[in-house]
């Protein structure tokens, strides 16, 4: 992350017009809406069969292509209200194609019949494309209900909005970790599942709180001044919640 800020920010003078242009592009919401899978589908099908991950900065090309997309993807289209109008108008859609989506993928891996699709070619391709998409879907799913049920201020989202990146930045770490011993312990995949998912939002939580007291820690894990922690919270969240509000 800490790269791709830089190149952003290298970027900027490029960037920052060209988001302005496209934000008053007519139907350039919605075009984004269908266009943003497209360039997964190239990295999936092109990229990871002959990049493999390796979290290394020169050598992990279809991770760091998937990875800046994404970034460039929220840098392009953070204060682009046609986007979010579209985003939020989108979520009747969104929901169903998430839904059918998780309920083929739950059939094809829980069901144990990924064998079978990854033999045969077609079916392969189809369930590789159906999981962007559907990654897709859930993305703007999540977003769509946030616009419509989360479009308000208040103590709690003034709380996490303070403490978003601090989570972000621990939340790896603490999963990795976690991970290690956890995978060694001969647990069910569920109870993997249960010991990861509380270990990490317990532990950045926990980190969230003993950092934010701690001057010399909050500038290097994105935690606000102390004293404006709740003020920063909601001018954060207004900020974020400003190209919604005309769309609400």
């Amino acid at each position: 992350m800490l790269f791709y800020s830089m190149l952003a920010i290298a970027a900027a003078p490029l960037l920052r017009p060209l988001a302005d242009r496209l934000a008053r592009v007519r139907g350039a919401g919605v075009g984004l809406l269908l266009l943003t899978p497209v360039p997964f589908l190239f990295y999936r099908f092109f990229l990871e069969p002959n990049f493999p991950t390796t979290h290394a900065l020169l050598d992990d090309w279809a991770n760091h292509a998937h990875s800046f997309t994404i970034f460039l993807v929220g840098f392009m289209v953070a204060k682009n209200e046609a986007f979010w109008a579209a985003v939020r108008r989108a979520l009747p859609v969104s929901a169903s194609i998430a839904a059918a989506g998780a309920a083929v993928v739950i059939f094809v891996w829980l069901g144990d019949h990924w064998g079978i699709v990854r033999a045969n070619p077609i079916s392969a391709v189809a369930f590789s494309t159906l999981r962007v998409i559907y990654a897709w879907s859930v993305i703007v799913t999540l977003a769509s209900l946030g616009m419509r049920f989360l479009n308000r201020d208040g103590k709690a989202l003034g709380y996490l909005t303070g403490a978003v990146f601090c989570y972000y930045i621990l939340h790896q770490t603490i999963t990795v970790w976690v991970g290690y011993y956890v995978g060694q312990a001969g647990l069910s995949w569920q109870a993997e599942f249960a010991a990861l998912t509380v270990a990490t939002f317990g532990g950045c939580a926990v980190g969230y709180e003993l950092a934010r007291r701690v001057p010399l820690l909050r500038p290097f894990l994105g935690i606000a001044e102390k004293d404006g922690v709740k003020a920063g919270g909601r001018r954060a969240a207004a900020r974020v919640m400003a190209p919604c509000e005309d769309v609400a």
